[in-house]
């Protein structure tokens, strides 16, 4: 995030666990609140994601394996949905 008078704040994060949409929201707020400047306006927010575990075939943690794989698949069904009928059929409700 880039803020008001040259101040920057920045993070980084991996995790192991399959990719869903919940656990990146969650990621994400919790990236947000640690590196948020209270009143100080941010001019800039810059988000990139990589290295998913399809891609790099890395070991995924077996200890959350069940829990991540339904996430994993409710993620992929809200996408099918999300393409079928537009952005807007789902939302949670930190993106209303």
């Amino acid at each position: 995030i880039n803020y008001q008078y040259s101040i920057r704040a920045k993070t980084t994060q991996r995790s192991q666990r399959l990719f869903s949409e919940k656990r990146f929201k969650e990621a994400l707020s919790q990236m947000y609140s640690q590196i948020h400047k209270e009143g100080v306006g941010a001019t800039k927010l810059t988000l990139s994601v990589s290295h998913f575990s399809e891609q790099e075939h890395k070991t995924l943690s077996l200890i959350d394996l069940e829990e991540d794989l339904k996430a994993y698949h409710l993620s992929l069904k809200f996408q099918d949905l999300r393409e079928r009928f537009g952005l807007d059929i789902i939302k949670t409700g930190n993106e209303i």
